[in-house]
């Protein structure tokens, strides 16, 4: 029975025998091997019969060894496959690529490659590449160096480490040393390690170690250590500052980076380079001087410094200033005056804080009161001060405080305003805010308690005896305590002060004087004296507010001519007291006090006032809130001038008469 339906027949079957065996012969036929090399291929211009084919490598163990074919890529290949061989037999190796693996089996054979190229439409041809040297055996360290830098004096070493073999050795192999500066080897460096010399500034410096044996690869490392020097150069810059506090400075504060020379001195040749750093802008362009003045632009940053130190031989460094101390930056108000105060220096009365007008405007003004420059209130956000009592006789200031977030705060005290003074109070005996008329004769001394509006109440007995006084006025508060009852009384050369009915001396040597109680002339919140000597000096005797004086000033001369002179208090509203002089013309003069012991130009207020026997001070009698006088005429009659609060008169008004029996009016 014939199962082969595609040659049927004798003569058919003879024909797929002899073509098998043709097939047979052309694929098995030996070929001449094809030269092989790792050496470059030939020029494309050349030609040959087998293409060029080379290793990559030398073949060791453990490594991947290539062969390259100088392929036609004008041809169109079915396949390209390779067959590796060892000392020209195949043993079964599985790689089928152009690449293999070399290993411990291969160690001392050669290695060649069987290639079979078939092109489309043509018969596969066969190739056997030359063989490689025998395969060699790997060396392996794990090296490793104690630094990578050339520093003089300090030793650089190199450890090889472990070294392992493929195949492995019996005993691993020592490797040789070789130290080089800039390329050439330094005689007697040989070791494992190396100390950089004088010698060596400048130059570079390189390690090489080998590891090499009979049939194995020599391995060979060489590692460069850069440039030798000196070392490195340190420092630790600071920021120093003027103003502000510890932790922060304002715009335009000009700050100073300094550093501590390098340990052991400063080295020829050293430079510092700046650089200037704000938190939020980072490096400030231009800005590599050894000082930084700030500006509004470093508002809300931190600002630090990095200073790069560099020398001849040495490595350059740079260091930066620590962030913990760097200074926060801060903006500054601008526009800042001192404040100013409105309303009546008067106890009851309202007094108001006028801040500045700031640049930027502040998120908080705060404000703190001041009496006599003592603090009277704590920080509050009210601008307002009600005058007391206690501020009589005083100067009031206040405070400002502006703040805003990353600005400095900034507090402002304002000027002093006048004394303290309450017309209604100023010539009060009895405390209720009225003012009297304290008068004297052989008999005693008596009060004459003023209605508020003009009058009078009943008069009351302040002494009776038969001591008849040379002087008598009042000096305000004089001693300092609660009450308002003191005059001054002088027997003799005797001045006694009484307080609340209870006398005492403060100063003897006054006969002579001529004296009035003006209040406070020198602005420093006491109540004082002013008294003229025979000769026409006057002096001001300035009370020290506890009952006693401060050391006296002469504050004129040439006032003999002066028949008459009272002490009215602020008579011009201008807050500081003045005094009132009569020439012997009957003309009247006043006298503005500037508030510090001295004098403006003087006024001529009336004239005529020569048929007056006595002129004393009111206060403010009639109540209108302006300071008057009294004076009395020839025939006893009494007259309030009331003052106009500007230096002038409004209409007089007879309040009494039948005051010639009267020795003093006060």
């Amino acid at each position: 029975m014939n199962t082969d339906s595609s040659l049927p027949g004798r003569r058919h079957r003879a024909i797929a025998v002899f073509c098998a065996a043709l097939t047979t012969l052309i694929f098995f036929s030996p070929v001449a091997p094809a030269t092989a090399t790792n050496e470059d291929p030939p020029p494309a211009s050349e030609t040959s019969s087998a293409p060029a084919m080379w290793f990559g490598s030398d073949p060791v163990v453990g490594q991947r060894l290539q062969l390259y074919v100088d392929v036609d890529q004008t041809k169109r290949w079915e396949r390209i496959s390779h067959q590796w061989l060892v000392d020209g037999e195949f043993r079964g190796d599985p790689e089928a690529s152009n690449s293999l693996t070399v290993t411990e089996a291969h160690f001392g054979h050669r290695l060649s490659v069987r290639v079979t190229m078939k092109e489309f439409g043509a018969d596969p041809v066969v190739y056997v590449s030359g063989e490689t040297a025998p395969v060699l055996g790997s060396i392996s360290p794990q090296a490793s160096y104690s630094s990578a830098e050339a520093i003089l004096g300090k030793s650089i070493s190199i450890d090889a480490g472990q070294v392992s073999t493929r195949p492995a050795l019996a005993s691993a192999p020592q490797p040789t040393f070789v130290w080089s500066r800039n390329g050439i080897p330094i005689p007697g460096a040989d070791g494992a390690s190396y100390t950089p010399t004088e010698d060596d500034m400048g130059a570079e410096l390189t390690s090489t170690f080998s590891l090499s044996a009979p049939d194995y690869q020599t391995e060979t490392y060489t590692r460069s250590y850069g440039t030798a020097f000196r070392g490195y150069l340190t420092s630790s810059p600071v920021i120093t500052w003027t103003g502000g506090d510890a932790t922060t400075a304002p715009a335009g504060t000009v700050l100073h980076a300094t550093t501590a020379p390098p340990p052991g001195g400063a080295p020829p040749g050293l430079t510092y380079q700046y650089q200037w750093i704000d938190s939020y802008w980072g490096w400030l362009h231009g800005e590599t001087g050894p000082t930084f003045t700030t500006t509004a632009r470093n508002v809300g940053s931190r600002i630090t410094v990095q200073i790069t130190t560099s020398a001849p031989e040495y490595k350059s460094t740079y260091y930066r200033s620590k962030d913990s101390a760097a200074p926060l930056i801060k903006g500054v108000f601008a526009g800042l005056t001192a404040p100013t105060i409105k309303g009546t220096v008067l106890p009851g009365q309202v007094l108001t804080a006028v801040p500045a007008s700031t640049t930027p405007a502040p998120e908080r003004v705060e404000y703190e009161w001041y009496r006599s420059g003592a603090k009277v209130t704590d920080w509050s956000r009210s601008p307002t001060y009600q005058v007391t009592q206690a501020d009589s006789g005083h100067r009031m200031s206040v405070r400002v405080r502006y703040s805003k977030a990353l600005y400095i705060t900034a507090t402002v005290l304002s000027a002093l305003t006048p004394v303290t003074f309450d017309t209604r109070s100023f010539m009060d005996f009895t405390g209720d805010k009225k003012s009297d008329v304290l008068v004297g004769d052989n008999r005693g001394i008596y009060i004459y308690p003023g209605n508020g509006s003009g009058g009078w109440g009943a008069r009351k007995t302040v002494r009776f005896d038969d001591l008849e006084p040379t002087a008598l006025l009042r000096p305000g508060n004089f001693d300092g305590d609660s009450g308002f009852y003191d005059y001054f009384a002088v027997y003799g050369s005797e001045m006694f002060l009484v307080s609340s009915y209870s006398g005492s001396p403060v100063g003897i040597g006054w006969e002579g004087f001529t004296i009035v109680a003006p209040g406070d002339f020198n602005g420093d919140g006491y109540s004082d004296v002013v008294a003229r000597d025979k000769a026409g000096a006057l002096y001001l005797y300035p009370g020290n507010g506890s009952g006693g004086w401060k050391a006296r000033a002469k504050i004129g001369s040439g006032w003999h001519g002066f028949t008459a002179m009272v002490g009215p208090g602020d008579f011009n509203g201008d807050q500081y007291v003045d005094v009132i002089a009569r020439d012997k013309y009957g003309a009247l003069y006043l006298y503005p006090g500037n508030g510090s012991g001295g004098w403006k130009p003087r006024t001529k207020i009336g004239s005529g006032w020569l048929g007056f026997t006595s002129i004393s001070a009111a206060g403010d009698f009639n109540g209108d809130g302006t300071m008057d006088l009294v004076a009395r005429d020839k025939y006893g009659a009494l007259y309030l001038y009331p003052g106009n609060g500007s230096g002038g008169w409004k209409p007089r008004a007879k309040i009494g008469s039948g005051w010639n029996g009267f020795t003093h009016i006060s």
